[in-house]
């Protein structure tokens, strides 16, 4: 369920990173052997099933799912605004009208054009023409047809309509105004869905390896007294990068329509990643060689410590997803980093204690 192949290894190896340098020293000497020895500063923890979910904290922007830009196909001067802010339409709903008076004239000319090059067809036909003289007539006659074809169409297009179900969120132009033509063009209206929302929204590339398409989250639009919640619905693959800071872009759908929520407001997120149903989770600095492509840990048995290949998922923080390799009850080796001065930091099930560097834990590998 989470993306795999983008942040997994860099977190590992910035984890291990800080473990062994800034201050910190971590013993960590392996043979390639079954049986392995372990220097001092570890110890061992026993290996569990992940049972709750992790919540990931992002900001996005409350955005309509449908939003429709409208714009003319041709360039000419509005004659009218049919609609107003805030008013519903429907699919093919007349927004706004160009002057249609330059179209018609244009649509005559046209049709002028082709009715007198058939009726000069049919009198060469009649006198005997030559051949080409009477293809050339045709040619001209498909050139008037798709002249004919074309002012009908720039006259059709002289009114807007609505493509979609919805609200005009704006409107951008007034009677006499003249307009370009195409996409290009600046809007003269905006129609918006006002019942269905989505959150545009960022994640930092910390956190975007455990975010994965159906995640729940929970939305609070800023300066809002109100709450809604949604799903992830996608998971962008390329990062924005903006004063240092590396974001990736994540979309959720909102569910149902709840009150307060409108377009452009920014908006708080909390996203829950799910583990999954008996995930493995370890800590990082239990792993050795995670950018190989055999990660192992240390398994404490009663026979000694012992090399066990794994196969990693994805980070959690500190931890990460062990996919294969172990079960729950395991008994694994964790280096543990030394604080400055020789003290190496451990957790007991008091919190944080710390040992002296210099003790002596059975020939290196402690077995609580």
């Amino acid at each position: 369920m989470i993306l795999p192949g983008r942040k997994e290894i860099l977190v590992l190896v910035a984890a291990i990173a800080i473990a062994a340098g800034g201050g910190y020293a971590v013993g960590k000497t392996f043979s390639s052997s079954p049986s392995v020895k372990t220097q001092k500063a570890t110890r061992t923890i026993t290996v569990t099933m992940a049972t709750n979910n992790q919540t990931i904290t992002a900001t996005g922007t409350i955005a309509p799912a449908e939003v429709a830009n409208l714009q003319f196909s041709v360039a000419g001067t509005i004659n009218q605004i049919l609609v107003s802010v805030g008013q519903h339409v429907l699919p093919g709903q007349p927004i706004a009208t160009l002057d249609q008076a330059p179209f018609n004239v244009a649509l005559a000319q046209a049709e002028a054009t082709l009715t007198a090059d058939q009726g000069k067809l049919a009198a060469d036909q009649a006198q005997g023409a030559s051949s080409q003289a009477i293809t050339a007539d045709q040619a001209a006659i498909a050139a008037d047809q798709a002249n004919v074809s074309a002012a009908q169409a720039d006259l059709a297009s002289t009114t807007a309509t609505s493509p979609i179900s919805g609200v005009v969120g704006a409107v951008n132009a007034t009677p006499g105004q003249q307009v370009a033509a195409g996409s290009n063009a600046s809007p003269i209206a905006t129609v918006f869905t006002p019942s269905n929302w989505i959150v545009n929204a960022n994640v930092s590339d910390a956190d975007i390896a455990q975010v994965a398409k159906g995640d729940s989250v929970a939305i609070a639009p800023q300066g809002v007294n109100a709450t809604g919640h949604g799903t992830v619905s996608s998971v962008g693959l390329l990062a924005n990068s903006s004063g240092g800071v590396t974001t990736f872009p994540v979309s959720i759908q909102v569910s149902g329509n709840p009150t307060g929520f409108y377009a452009g407001v920014p908006a708080n997120l909390s996203i829950v990643t799910h583990l999954g149903a008996g995930a493995i989770v370890i800590p990082v600095l239990a792993v050795h060689h995670p950018t190989s492509s055999k990660p192992f840990v240390i398994l404490a048995t009663a026979t000694g410590p012992h090399r066990q290949n794994i196969i990693l998922g994805p980070p959690i923080g500190a931890n990460v997803i062990v996919t294969s390799g172990l079960k729950p009850g395991d008994r694994i080796v964790e280096r543990v980093p030394r604080l400055p001065g020789g003290l190496a930091v451990s957790k007991g099930n008091n919190g944080p204690s710390h040992r002296g560097a210099g003790k002596k834990h059975g020939g290196g590998l402690a077995l609580p």
